[in-house]
């Protein structure tokens, strides 16, 4: 899982829970050349990244690879031709997930409708049976991750505070409905600084005006949903066959897990890759109070996403589908401030 823990650094770098980043060694720029130590310094003082390195050619071409990896800043090349001198940086992503400790992020904030997620009334070591499922999507915990677990209770936990706990569920357990908003704050750091009157086309928190586009393309670019990585047995639910996807209304004929580094554990595939489809629109959060969308204030703007089991043969005791992560990737305000004009 480096995949999501590069993420969740990144996240938390951005929201300055920790230092900022600093992507060069001492060594290498002592021995960088003028253009390479002036790209490092701003990228020190900003987003800015050297070109990536990766053997994964395929994935690199493919439309994923602006997570993996992040986009080039073709405006600050030195030199457009040379590959090298490229600057470049990652595109505003948000993530919610199950896993703790959370340090920012709670997937379980996310969830439309709790009637289709059954409460944490339990203990989380207690197993659960089909009479959950059957209820709704659980918060539980794999198999194994249980088992490892009890065996560290014998010791008192040995100071463990993890926990891979997620969202899972059958045929039977209905849709998981989240609402996934759109970044505004992380997004605004791309806008350009120029733009000194952009507030008031942008669609996002904090009270900005609507915006009449309800193109869900013009503000996400994709949305990620990752399972637990843990040991499954080849019976246990895939995401790529086994479920079905509804993005901003608009139901998906297929997704594909993701070939690539860092995604994957014990040789699994672990992470579907949704693009935004071209039909798909943004919706307010259904859950926010009716004066605050009367008013436009504190209104939160984004995409709903709906995950179901469409395979009636996924068991709980096979290994039900799961949820861990969902990420999601903003447009840019600089690029959202092109669209909407």
């Amino acid at each position: 899982m480096h995949f999501l823990g590069a993420l969740e650094l990144i996240a938390a770098s951005a929201l300055g829970i920790i230092e900022p980043l600093v992507i060069a060694s001492k060594e290498e720029n002592e021995e960088a050349t003028e253009d390479e130590a002036s790209i490092r310094t701003s990228s020190s003082r900003g987003r800015g990244l050297p070109p990536p390195s990766t053997t994964n050619i395929t994935t690199l071409n493919s439309k994923v690879s602006s997570v993996l990896y992040g986009v080039s800043k073709q405006s600050t090349t030195t030199n457009a031709n040379d590959h090298n001198h490229e600057e470049w940086e990652i595109n505003p992503i948000s993530c919610g997930t199950t896993f703790e400790p959370i340090l920012n992020g709670n997937l379980q904030s996310l969830v439309v409708s709790s009637t289709t997620v059954v409460q944490e009334t339990e203990d989380i070591m207690f197993p659960k049976g089909s009479m959950f499922y059957n209820r709704g999507w659980v918060i539980d915990l794999g198999g194994a991750e249980r088992k490892a677990k009890q065996k560290l209770l014998r010791y008192g936990g040995l100071g463990y505070i993890d926990s891979k706990k997620s969202f899972n569920g059958v045929y039977a357990s209905g849709v998981l409905h989240f609402f996934l908003p759109y970044d505004y704050e992380r997004a605004h750091e791309h806008a350009p600084n120029n733009s000194n009157n952009f507030e008031q086309h942008v669609v996002g928190d904090t009270g900005h005006q609507m915006h009449s586009s309800k193109d869900a393309q013009d503000y996400f670019r994709s949305v990620i949903v990752c399972e637990t990585n843990q040991n499954r047995s080849f019976k246990a639910c895939n995401l790529e066959q086994d479920v079905s996807y509804t993005i901003g209304g608009v139901s998906l004929s297929e997704v594909h897990y993701i070939q690539a580094e860092g995604v994957s554990y014990l040789g699994n595939n672990i992470c579907v890759y949704i693009d935004i489809p071209k039909l798909a629109e943004i919706t307010t959060d259904s859950r926010s109070n009716a004066d605050d969308n009367k008013n436009n204030v504190d209104v939160s703007v984004g995409i709903d996403l709906q995950i179901s089991v469409t395979n009636k043969r996924v068991t709980v005791k096979d290994g039900a589908c799961s949820i861990s992560h969902v990420v999601w990737e903003n447009v840019p305000c600089r690029d959202l401030h092109l669209h909407l004009h």
